[in-house]
């Protein structure tokens, strides 16, 4: 009995957890792209970058602030 109780509150708590979002940009191959976002106040956001290129060889420098 005391299994199926912890599996149900395991259940609960990781159905009510958002897993993630992200967002996909393409960028021209030269040049600059500036993305921005209104964040509401009290709101923490935490973030991880990660370019991309078609080729899959090239190291990218990525510039956030």
């Amino acid at each position: 009995m005391e299994n199926k109780s912890v599996l149900f509150f395991l259940v609960c708590c990781l159905s009510i957890l958002q897993l993630g979002q992200g967002i996909w940009l393409n960028l021209p191959a030269s040049g600059t792209k500036c993305v921005s976002e209104e964040i509401q106040t009290n709101v923490v956001v935490l973030a991880d970058y990660t370019v991309i290129s078609e080729d899959h060889q090239n190291m990218h420098t990525i510039s956030s602030k």
